[in-house]
């Protein structure tokens, strides 16, 4: 403010470090081994806020992939476990257990992007939870 008066004149400066807008949670779930994205809505590249995966089945580990971006977890999971990716705190849970020293090196959640038309596929069947938010310019 330049003047201690009623009448002022001052300057206001706004900051935007993320220029979308983001829609509320969407919610895909089902069973088997894949997930497609719908054809609309999702225009650009963008992180799951999370994955949520039950295995059928006991396996020695769970692979997670969308094309070339991987997600590889190298812990024997029983099955009907919950094995929660979260991409917001960048962390991977088996039943309310961190799991991140057992993801894979290759494996990087910050870039795990997602788009129209792509497929999450899982490497063995169970059930599935995605989360995810529509951004928006």
């Amino acid at each position: 403010m330049e003047n201690d008066i009623l009448n002022d004149v001052g300057t206001i400066t706004i900051e935007c470090s993320d220029p979308f807008a983001y829609s509320n949670e969407q919610n895909s779930s089902g069973t088997g081994n894949g997930y497609q994205i719908p054809t609309a809505g999702l225009n650009y590249n963008q992180t799951p806020e999370e994955i949520i995966f039950y295995p059928s089945t006991d396996i020695a580990s769970l692979t997670i992939t969308n094309g070339d971006k991987k997600i590889e977890i190298n812990q024997g999971i029983t099955a009907n476990a919950k094995v929660l990716i979260d991409f917001n705190s960048l962390d991977v849970v088996i039943n309310e257990v961190s799991a991140l020293m057992n993801v894979t090196l290759e494996s990087n959640l910050n870039d795990f992007y997602i788009k129209d038309g792509d497929t999450i596929r899982f490497s063995t069947n169970g059930k599935y939870e995605i989360r995810y938010r529509v951004k928006k310019l």
